[in-house]
């Protein structure tokens, strides 16, 4: 909080600190990193869902939809999984 006080980064609230230490793992370098490149962007109420997507981390929701496809595709599901994968790529997912 104290960097982002003294950067002048307004925080949306607690679960952009929590988005940052989960996804740094604890590490203070790579989360100081994660909020400069994320503040650049946009330094007015930044949000945990900004944190996700420079972070380049999958959200959740992105990973119950592919395991629901995956589990819900029939035999010959092979269409549905395919529309998936264009669909995660036109979203800017890396899908290899």
């Amino acid at each position: 909080m104290l960097i982002c006080e003294r950067e002048g980064v307004e925080v949306a609230g607690d679960d952009v600190f929590n988005a940052l230490i989960d996804i740094s793992q604890g590490d203070l370098r790579r989360s100081i990193n994660m909020l400069q490149t994320a503040s650049a962007f946009k330094a007015k109420n930044l949000t945990a869902k900004d944190i996700e997507s420079i972070s380049g981390v999958i959200p959740d929701d992105v990973i119950r939809k592919i395991d629901k496809v995956l589990v819900s595709s029939t035999h010959d599901g092979f269409g549905e999984v395919q529309q998936l994968a264009q669909d995660l790529i036109l979203d800017g997912f890396d899908v290899l």
